[in-house]
């Protein structure tokens, strides 16, 4: 995912720059959208589904600032479409003109009626 504004990213259908968007690349890191939010794990936490579904609603977040994004962070995903997901930071390659760049694995879990 490359770092540069208004760049989007669609965990459900896992497609960049598509309506529907769950995140978008900012100046300040990454904006949730169309609904999605984010919950950054802290210490130890392992991503799973248990865990993201256990996050309290004042755990979620509308957006990650770029400093959270550091390789190792762990954040979970509720999709725009009401899945649960976590992805992971990876360094990413410099990207000419980008603010940043990331790799993410990710990990997007089936809902009720998948």
């Amino acid at each position: 995912m490359a770092g540069q504004p208004d760049d989007a990213y669609d965990f459900d259908s896992g497609l960049k720059q598509v309506a529907g968007a769950d995140a978008t690349a900012s100046v300040l890191g990454l904006s949730a959208a169309n609904g999605a939010k984010f919950a950054v794990l802290l210490g130890g936490d392992t991503p799973s589904l248990a865990t993201c579904t256990a996050v309290p609603e004042t755990g979620w977040t509308r957006q990650i600032v770029l400093a959270t994004l550091v390789p190792g962070s762990k954040v979970c995903v509720r999709t725009s479409e009401g899945r649960y997901a976590w992805f992971m930071t990876r360094p990413g390659e410099a990207v000419p003109g980008a603010l940043f760049s990331a790799n993410l694995d990710y990990i997007v879990y089936k809902k009720t009626g998948d």
